[in-house]
């Protein structure tokens, strides 16, 4: 099971693609991952087991054929 913490608000559309495997973390300390929208980070500080910081949000990129990634 993965922890992961919200930096800041995240769409439930896009949260609930996670399998049951990811589970929401309270607080930043402790989380495996953490996921950003956008964030002024360098002032924070990180756990040194934490694994991934993702950034969340739609993508403005096209496939070949036009259509939304």
């Amino acid at each position: 099971m993965y922890k992961y913490f919200c930096l800041n608000p995240i769409s439930p559309v896009g949260l609930e693609k996670f399998s049951d495997d990811y589970v929401p973390a309270g607080e930043m300390a402790g989380a495996d991952a953490v996921l950003v929208r956008s964030a002024g980070m360098h002032e924070l500080e990180f756990d040194k087991d934490l694994k991934a910081i993702a950034r969340a949000g739609k993508s403005n990129l096209l496939s070949e054929n036009g259509k939304d990634l």
